[in-house]
């Protein structure tokens, strides 16, 4: 299965959530280094040419895919939810609180999730599992003990995985007929 931008072949398609956590980084150590190599396209993209993805945009992406994965309801969990106990409440329960609903996903951000999540298909087990990780926000320290190596080794292994796809998807985009 080849992988496709956005279903197009067109420039990527971010939500304003993506595109404002795309410019984020997690230490300074990791700004300074991503200034150096954040932008590996040599010159300047001309007028008009569709832009290439970058490692910030495929990253981005992948994390609004999995935020909306995560808000879309979970009807397994209703179901559990609803056959709780039928004994009264207790006392100073939290029986009057109003229970708190998941964010709603845009129409947009569920259409470009599964094509987004379908990009890391072509990974390697490592480097699936350490951008499942680091989509749901956990630490590069908590993520390097999870995988039994360091925090760098996590970070360069992600950013590999970032490089990887990005990779394919502009190569796609420069054979794909527009």
């Amino acid at each position: 299965m080849s992988i496709s931008s956005n279903g197009s072949g067109q420039a990527p398609q971010l939500s304003a959530a993506a595109r404002a956590s795309a410019g984020r980084t997690p230490c300074a150590i990791g700004a300074a280094q991503r200034a150096d190599t954040a932008d590996r396209r040599g010159p300047a993209v001309a007028a008009g040419a569709p832009a290439l993805w970058s490692r910030a945009t495929v990253e981005a992406q992948i994390r609004e895919a999995i935020a909306t994965l995560m808000a879309l309801p979970d009807r397994e969990r209703d179901w559990l939810m609803s056959c709780r106990s039928r004994w009264p409440a207790a006392p100073g329960g939290a029986e009057g609180q109003a229970r708190r609903r998941r964010p709603q996903p845009s129409p947009g951000a569920i259409d470009r999730m599964l094509p987004t999540l379908l990009w890391i298909r072509h990974l390697d087990e490592a480097g699936q599992r350490v951008l499942w990780m680091r989509g749901l926000g956990m630490s590069w320290a908590r993520i390097g003990a999870e995988i039994g190596r360091s925090g760098q080794t996590a970070r360069r292994w992600h950013d590999g995985a970032l490089d990887l796809i990005a990779a394919r998807l502009n190569r796609q985009m420069r054979q794909s007929p527009s």
